[in-house]
Protein backbone atom coordinates (compact mmCIF):
# COMPACT_ATOMS: atom_id res chain seq x y z
CA UNK A 1 0.00 0.00 0.00
CA UNK A 2 1.25 3.49 -0.87
CA UNK A 3 2.56 5.85 1.78
CA UNK A 4 0.44 8.80 2.92
CA UNK A 5 2.32 12.07 3.31
CA UNK A 6 1.87 13.85 6.66
CA UNK A 7 4.48 16.56 7.11
CA UNK A 8 7.74 18.06 5.86
CA UNK A 9 10.17 19.99 8.04
CA UNK A 10 13.15 21.88 6.63
CA UNK A 11 15.63 23.22 9.19
CA UNK A 12 18.35 25.66 8.13
CA UNK A 13 21.09 26.45 10.65
CA UNK A 14 23.00 29.74 10.48
CA UNK A 15 26.80 29.87 10.60
CA UNK A 16 26.49 32.92 12.87
CA UNK A 17 23.54 34.20 14.91
CA UNK A 18 20.92 36.46 13.37
CA UNK A 19 21.27 39.83 15.07
CA UNK A 20 18.95 42.18 13.18
CA UNK A 21 15.49 43.34 14.28
CA UNK A 22 12.71 40.75 14.45
CA UNK A 23 10.24 43.26 12.95
CA UNK A 24 12.36 43.34 9.80
CA UNK A 25 12.41 39.55 9.63
CA UNK A 26 8.64 39.40 10.15
CA UNK A 27 7.93 41.77 7.26
CA UNK A 28 10.35 39.90 5.02
CA UNK A 29 8.82 36.50 5.70
CA UNK A 30 5.26 37.79 5.28
CA UNK A 31 6.24 39.34 1.95
CA UNK A 32 7.42 35.96 0.66
CA UNK A 33 4.74 33.71 2.15
CA UNK A 34 1.69 35.93 2.35
CA UNK A 35 -0.13 37.34 5.32
CA UNK A 36 -0.14 35.06 8.31
CA UNK A 37 -0.53 35.13 12.04
CA UNK A 38 2.68 36.48 13.55
CA UNK A 39 3.74 35.85 17.13
CA UNK A 40 6.83 37.57 18.46
CA UNK A 41 7.98 35.90 21.65
CA UNK A 42 9.55 37.93 24.40
CA UNK A 43 12.54 35.66 24.90
CA UNK A 44 15.36 37.05 27.08
CA UNK A 45 18.65 37.49 25.25
CA UNK A 46 20.42 34.97 27.48
CA UNK A 47 18.10 32.10 26.56
CA UNK A 48 19.36 29.31 24.25
CA UNK A 49 19.65 30.48 20.62
CA UNK A 50 17.56 27.61 19.25
CA UNK A 51 14.39 28.81 21.01
CA UNK A 52 12.11 30.52 18.42
CA UNK A 53 11.85 34.28 18.72
CA UNK A 54 9.33 34.64 15.89
CA UNK A 55 6.52 32.27 14.80
CA UNK A 56 4.54 32.79 11.60
CA UNK A 57 1.59 30.62 10.60
CA UNK A 58 0.23 30.94 7.06
CA UNK A 59 -1.92 28.80 4.79
CA UNK A 60 1.13 27.32 3.06
CA UNK A 61 3.67 26.93 5.85
CA UNK A 62 4.47 27.47 9.51
CA UNK A 63 7.82 29.17 10.15
CA UNK A 64 9.87 29.38 13.34
CA UNK A 65 12.75 31.85 13.42
CA UNK A 66 15.37 31.53 16.16
CA UNK A 67 18.61 33.46 16.26
CA UNK A 68 20.62 30.48 15.02
CA UNK A 69 18.14 28.70 12.71
CA UNK A 70 14.92 28.92 10.71
CA UNK A 71 12.44 26.05 10.39
CA UNK A 72 9.73 25.54 7.78
CA UNK A 73 6.85 23.11 8.48
CA UNK A 74 4.36 22.15 5.76
CA UNK A 75 1.67 19.54 5.19
CA UNK A 76 2.04 20.02 1.41
CA UNK A 77 4.32 17.36 -0.08
CA UNK A 78 5.26 19.71 -2.94
CA UNK A 79 5.96 22.70 -0.66
CA UNK A 80 9.67 22.92 -1.41
CA UNK A 81 9.29 22.84 -5.18
CA UNK A 82 6.62 25.53 -4.97
CA UNK A 83 8.42 27.85 -2.59
CA UNK A 84 12.19 27.31 -2.77
CA UNK A 85 12.68 30.73 -4.48
CA UNK A 86 10.84 32.33 -1.55
CA UNK A 87 13.04 30.48 0.93
CA UNK A 88 16.15 31.76 -0.85
CA UNK A 89 14.74 35.29 -0.80
CA UNK A 90 14.17 35.06 2.96
CA UNK A 91 17.73 33.87 3.57
CA UNK A 92 19.11 36.66 1.41
CA UNK A 93 16.99 39.26 3.20
CA UNK A 94 18.10 37.98 6.60
CA UNK A 95 21.74 38.12 5.44
CA UNK A 96 22.48 34.71 6.93
CA UNK A 97 24.74 31.94 5.66
CA UNK A 98 23.64 28.33 6.04
CA UNK A 99 26.11 25.83 7.46
CA UNK A 100 23.83 22.95 8.35
CA UNK A 101 20.59 21.51 6.92
CA UNK A 102 18.00 19.11 8.29
CA UNK A 103 15.16 17.56 6.29
CA UNK A 104 12.50 15.56 8.14
CA UNK A 105 9.59 13.82 6.44
CA UNK A 106 6.73 12.09 8.24
CA UNK A 107 4.57 9.60 6.36
CA UNK A 108 2.09 6.84 7.19
CA UNK A 109 1.67 3.39 5.73
CA UNK A 110 -1.33 1.20 6.43
CA UNK A 111 0.18 -2.16 7.36
CA UNK A 112 -0.25 -4.69 10.16
CA UNK A 113 2.09 -5.01 13.11
CA UNK A 114 2.98 -8.47 11.77
CA UNK A 115 4.40 -6.83 8.64
CA UNK A 116 6.43 -4.46 10.80
CA UNK A 117 7.84 -7.48 12.65
CA UNK A 118 9.36 -8.59 9.33
CA UNK A 119 12.18 -6.12 9.99
CA UNK A 120 13.36 -8.41 12.78
CA UNK A 121 14.75 -11.90 12.80
CA UNK A 122 11.53 -13.87 13.31
CA UNK A 123 13.41 -16.65 15.07
CA UNK A 124 14.30 -14.16 17.81
CA UNK A 125 10.85 -12.65 18.34
CA UNK A 126 8.64 -15.56 17.36
CA UNK A 127 7.52 -16.10 20.96
CA UNK A 128 6.28 -12.54 21.59
CA UNK A 129 3.20 -10.73 20.35
CA UNK A 130 3.89 -6.99 20.73
CA UNK A 131 1.06 -4.49 20.62
CA UNK A 132 3.47 -1.68 19.77
CA UNK A 133 6.82 -1.56 17.97
CA UNK A 134 9.25 1.33 17.69
CA UNK A 135 12.38 0.92 15.56
CA UNK A 136 15.06 3.55 14.95
CA UNK A 137 18.13 3.30 12.75
CA UNK A 138 20.86 5.85 12.14
CA UNK A 139 23.85 5.73 9.85
CA UNK A 140 26.30 8.29 8.51
CA UNK A 141 26.29 8.39 4.71
CA UNK A 142 27.51 10.72 1.98
CA UNK A 143 24.77 12.66 0.20
CA UNK A 144 25.63 15.12 -2.57
CA UNK A 145 29.25 15.13 -1.38
CA UNK A 146 28.29 15.94 2.22
CA UNK A 147 28.36 13.63 5.25
CA UNK A 148 24.90 13.33 6.80
CA UNK A 149 23.02 11.45 9.49
CA UNK A 150 20.53 9.21 7.73
CA UNK A 151 17.94 8.37 10.38
CA UNK A 152 14.73 6.41 10.01
CA UNK A 153 12.15 5.59 12.64
CA UNK A 154 9.18 3.24 12.34
CA UNK A 155 6.46 3.32 14.97
CA UNK A 156 3.25 1.35 14.98
CA UNK A 157 0.26 3.62 15.45
CA UNK A 158 -2.74 5.10 13.71
CA UNK A 159 -4.01 8.22 12.01
CA UNK A 160 -7.49 9.59 11.45
CA UNK A 161 -9.14 8.70 8.16
CA UNK A 162 -10.10 12.02 6.56
CA UNK A 163 -13.02 10.42 4.69
CA UNK A 164 -14.98 8.87 7.55
CA UNK A 165 -13.16 9.89 10.73
CA UNK A 166 -12.21 6.34 11.69
CA UNK A 167 -8.75 5.29 12.84
CA UNK A 168 -6.41 3.70 10.33
CA UNK A 169 -3.80 1.41 11.88
CA UNK A 170 -0.34 1.15 10.41
CA UNK A 171 3.14 2.55 10.86
CA UNK A 172 4.27 6.16 11.17
CA UNK A 173 7.57 6.63 9.35
CA UNK A 174 9.94 9.48 10.16
CA UNK A 175 12.96 10.05 7.93
CA UNK A 176 15.48 12.55 9.30
CA UNK A 177 18.42 13.51 7.09
CA UNK A 178 20.72 16.15 8.53
CA UNK A 179 24.27 17.30 8.01
CA UNK A 180 26.67 16.74 10.87
CA UNK A 181 26.73 19.28 13.70
CA UNK A 182 30.53 19.26 13.79
CA UNK A 183 30.63 20.28 10.11
CA UNK A 184 28.54 23.44 10.55
CA UNK A 185 31.54 25.78 10.47
CA UNK A 186 33.10 24.25 7.34
CA UNK A 187 29.96 23.63 5.26
CA UNK A 188 28.34 26.42 3.28
CA UNK A 189 25.05 26.02 1.43
CA UNK A 190 24.15 28.83 -0.95
CA UNK A 191 21.35 29.11 -3.49
CA UNK A 192 21.79 26.28 -6.03
CA UNK A 193 23.86 24.09 -3.68
CA UNK A 194 21.26 24.46 -0.93
CA UNK A 195 18.36 23.82 -3.31
CA UNK A 196 19.93 20.70 -4.83
CA UNK A 197 20.88 19.30 -1.43
CA UNK A 198 17.34 19.65 -0.07
CA UNK A 199 15.95 18.04 -3.22
CA UNK A 200 18.36 15.13 -2.83
CA UNK A 201 17.48 14.78 0.87
CA UNK A 202 13.74 14.72 0.11
CA UNK A 203 14.35 12.11 -2.59
CA UNK A 204 16.47 10.03 -0.20
CA UNK A 205 13.74 10.19 2.43
CA UNK A 206 11.45 8.31 0.03
CA UNK A 207 13.57 5.21 0.53
CA UNK A 208 12.13 3.11 3.38
CA UNK A 209 12.45 -0.46 4.60
CA UNK A 210 8.77 -1.36 4.22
Amino acid sequence: MAKQFIKLQISLFFKSNYSDQLEKASLLIKKEFGDGVVTQLGIPANMPPEIPRLIIKSSSVDINLAINRIDFFSTDSSFFEKFFPNILNVLSGLSVEIGRIGVVTTTFKEITIEELKNLFDKKVISTINPTQIVIRFNEVINLSGVNVNNSQMYESGFIKDEKNGSQKKGVIIMRDINTLLEDLSKNSFKDKVLTNFIRDAISKSEQILL
